[in-house]
């Protein structure tokens, strides 16, 4: 299977399955991440807002993050949400992220201050921008989430596409 740029054909996003105790239930992680690639998905999401991010430690999201790469293997791409309300916190994350072997981050605009289309581009900016964000901490490559909700408003594509990580 060869993964297209940039997230591969078929990126999913993957919810975090809970045991009745309320904590992380480690086979099903193993299960669904081997479900989902066994039915043609190239590209798996985790931690983001679908996989519970907002209620995991940065330690277990860390640990998700090596056991579906540890089910998955390096065919397909493991896209992991390393946003935040606050950049530095983001910024710090997406390193731990990286560090768990993520192929690419998940950048979340910040949801509570709601910025303007210049703030998400800066939040998650890469290399030359002159505030570099979330993009410009580490070589995994960026994916922003910045939709109306989670911003003061509209976005056009041209006013969040941020340089090409990397070049």
């Amino acid at each position: 299977m060869t993964i297209q740029a940039p997230f591969g054909r078929m990126l999913t996003a993957m919810v975090t399955p809970f045991d009745k105790d309320g904590k992380i239930d480690w086979p099903g992680v193993e299960k669904l991440a081997a479900h989902l690639v066994a039915n043609g998905h190239d590209g798996i999401a985790v931690n983001g807002t679908t996989g519970e991010a907002p209620t995991t430690k940065s330690s277990e999201k860390e640990e998700i993050i090596r056991v579906v790469k540890d089910v998955v293997g390096p065919k397909i791409f493991v896209v992991s949400g390393a946003g935040d309300n606050e950049t530095e916190y983001s910024i710090n994350q997406a390193k731990r992220t990286e560090k768990a072997g993520a192929d690419g981050l998940l950048v979340v605009a910040p949801y509570y201050n709601k910025p303007p289309q210049a703030g998400v581009a800066a939040h998650t900016a890469a290399p030359p921008a002159a505030h570099a964000g979330v993009a410009a901490c580490t070589a995994a490559p960026p994916a922003a989430q910045a939709g109306p909700a989670q911003s003061s408003g509209k976005r056009s594509l041209e006013g969040v596409q941020t340089p090409s990580h990397g070049a």
